[in-house]
């Protein structure tokens, strides 16, 4: 524990570099501040890491504890590209997988079905159609069930032709996954990825000795069981069917070594001599491979998007996805290579009843929306009980300036300020 309070402040080659990021360090501090979120680590750099900071707390709850570097994150969606994405590239690069091989070739429980006549290239860049995710209810059993049952659910857009954020997709490119290799995903990570890039904290699930660094999530049975620390969060990844290791959550691990899979990425698969993934398998997860009917450009587990707003992704890591993290890190396309200008690894992380109510005042900032089902819910997350996803609605802090706004001023407001801390972000970074 001493070791983390001494690792719990800004890590930088200099003071200049720390003080380049003021700005956004400043920006955190107000988010944690208006109990938007408990606490922030952000780790940047290009080819290796150069500012890594830990603002606020990992948990306020049932005691408070200081944010470190050292803090070990449910990683959620950051499963996708680092491992269900990762993986798939790179056998289908070896020569193990093609991506545009139809599900059923390997699940047999998908044959005869819509689903099972998918490509696996659809469902690795959510343009398959499929719903973005099914009832809890199918997961009570084991795997060859669940996969049925999926299999089952109607398509909600004809294959191709409109993007839908899906876990649905990688929970049955998991199942190839262990069929074409008769591995669990878990060990297939800990093989091709975890172990060659040294990661000792990046894994499914945690070990016992390291509880005591994991940042708990929420508290099951309505707030009033025990904590989740640990466990993933995701109930679906959590379930019988899953037992932890999933293919679209489960994965855990710290800013530093999510940000080392990164650089990783931008010397094109290589961990200085080692070679990790094939370089095309690296072009697969940072260029197009969305079809032309869709209006996204969508790598194997990232978005090719979001590098035309700067640094949106950022911002959207914390305040504006649906998930604990954004699982898509920006890269930013030129002619003839991929790169970043940076590593952006910052992890925020709520927990449900820290974004409902604030932590000082006890009152509560969350917005209620209809899901796709009609019922309303809070504005992050799904419904743990009926297995209700929430459709795309970006919660917005409190804006103390304009209570008086309507819902797109509000929204403009909060976009403007932004942009603007965006700038400075990307003028900072550029200097080194």
């Amino acid at each position: 524990m001493a070791r983390e309070r001494a690792l719990s402040t800004s890590l930088s080659a200099s003071g200049d570099v720390a003080h380049s990021f003021e700005p956004l360090r400043a920006y955190i501090e107000s988010r944690i501040e208006e109990g938007l979120v408990p606490g922030v680590v952000v780790a940047v750099g290009r080819r290796s890491l150069f500012h890594q900071a830990a603002l606020g707390h990992r948990a306020l709850a049932p005691r408070t504890e200081p944010m470190s570097l050292r803090t070990i994150f449910d990683l959620a969606s950051l499963t996708k590209p680092m491992v269900t994405g990762a993986l798939a590239a790179e056998l289908a690069c070896a020569g193990i997988l093609d991506l545009d091989d139809p599900v059923e070739r390997h699940l047999e429980e998908t044959r005869g079905t819509d689903a099972g006549s998918l490509p696996l290239r659809m469902l690795l860049t959510h343009t398959a159609g499929l719903p973005a995710m099914n009832p809890l209810a199918d997961y009570s059993g084991g795997k060859p069930k669940l996969f049925a049952a999926i299999a089952r659910e109607p398509l909600e857009a004809e294959p191709g032709h409109r993007f839908t954020y899906s876990d649905v997709g990688y929970i049955l490119v998991q199942g190839v996954l262990e069929r074409v290799t008769r591995k669990r995903l878990d060990r297939l990570a800990r093989e091709k990825i975890f172990d060659p890039l040294h990661f000792r904290d990046t894994r499914y699930g945690t070990r016992a000795a390291d509880l005591i660094r994991v940042a708990p999530t929420t508290r099951l049975r309505d707030d009033r069981g025990p904590w989740l620390r640990g466990r993933v969060h995701d109930p679906r990844a959590r379930s019988r069917a899953l037992g932890g290791i999933a293919g679209h959550a489960g994965v855990f691990g710290t800013a530093e070594e999510a940000a080392r899979f990164c650089a990783m990425l931008l010397q094109g698969g290589l961990a200085g001599p080692r070679r990790i993934l094939r370089a095309e398998a690296v072009r697969l997860m940072t260029t197009n491979q969305a079809g032309p009917q869709v209006t996204v450009r969508r790598g194997i587990g990232f978005d090719c998007e979001c590098c035309k707003y700067l640094l949106r992704a950022f911002f959207q890591l914390g305040l504006e996805h649906n998930q604990f993290v954004k699982d898509d890190f920006a890269f930013r396309e030129r002619p003839g290579l991929i790169k970043t200008d940076y590593v952006d690894a910052s992890q925020a992380f709520y927990r449900r009843q820290l974004l409902y109510q604030h932590p000082a005042t006890g009152q509560g900032q969350s917005r209620q929306h209809k899901c796709q089902r009609g019922q309303q819910h809070q504005a992050f997350g799904y419904h743990p009980d009926d297995g209700c996803y929430r459709t795309h609605h970006s919660f917005l802090p409190a804006i103390s300036a304009s209570d008086n706004l309507s819902p797109n001023e509000q929204r403009r407001h909060h976009q403007n300020h932004q942009t603007d801390i965006s700038q400075q972000f990307v003028s900072a970074v550029n200097k080194f």
